[in-house]
């Protein structure tokens, strides 16, 4: 298997989990209701989506050169390309997140809102047909990139504001890295939200969870820093 890191590892799994919808005073709320999964139909399909950040075309043909082999996914019968540019040109891992999320171009820097409106992502479409949706990465939670896909803000930079924003979604999983204080993680809990911060508390019976590592990392994983794979 060809292994190459990958910053931001962006996993969303349909029918599998819930959401809310998002909203963190920087726009509209997408009125998406937290609804458990409907895992009634054994064919229902399940997608994941892996983003390597700043990953392109040119990326996949050089790491192949250096390594001699094929990436798996070179061999998949279907291919397809996402045009991810920004309004603002040349874009950013904000604006190229809210693309992939929502099909909409925006400026660089904005997080899933046109102005004060939000835009509704895959994720909540998927929440809003009853199917479950979750994001893993292994850069923080409040990336540009993972927030594409979970939440709505003006700034990649408002931390504070991605995180409200992300307590609102109707998403059932967030997994990545960072600390927070309680301050935010009260604010999920009262939301309905389990917070964990070990591997050993990982468990799918949970209905609803964030969990935050010291870090997400591709080897040699711990309780507190879990590998990709776990």
């Amino acid at each position: 298997n060809l292994f190459f890191k990958v910053f931001a590892i962006l996993l969303i799994v349909c029918s599998l989990f819930i959401f809310t919808a998002c909203n963190n005073g920087d726009g509209d709320n997408n009125d998406v209701p937290f609804t458990p999964a409907d895992h009634s139909n054994a064919l229902t399909p399940k997608v994941v989506l892996f983003i390597g950040d700043g990953m392109g075309p040119n990326h996949t043909y050089n790491t192949e050169l250096y390594a001699g082999e094929s990436m798996y996914f070179s061999s998949f019968a279907t291919k397809t390309k996402v045009e991810t540019n920004s309004l603002s040109g040349l874009t950013d891992s904000a604006a190229s997140a809210t693309a992939m999320a929502t099909g909409k171009s925006v400026y660089n820097g904005t997080i899933a809102l046109d102005g004060k409106t939000a835009i509704m992502s895959i994720t909540e479409l998927a929440k809003r047909d009853l199917y479950g949706a979750g994001v893993v990465t292994s850069d923080e939670i409040t990336g540009a990139t993972p927030s594409g896909f979970s939440a709505h803000a003006k700034s990649r930079n408002n931390s504070a504001g991605i995180l409200l924003s992300q307590k609102e979604s109707p998403i059932d999983l967030l997994i990545g890295a960072g600390s927070y204080s309680d301050v935010y993680t009260n604010l999920f809990v009262e939301k309905g939200w389990t917070w964990v911060e070990s591997k050993a508390n990982l468990t799918t019976e949970r209905k609803r969870f964030v969990a935050t590592f010291d870090e997400v990392t591709y080897a040699d994983g711990t309780d507190t820093a879990p590998t990709l794979t776990e």
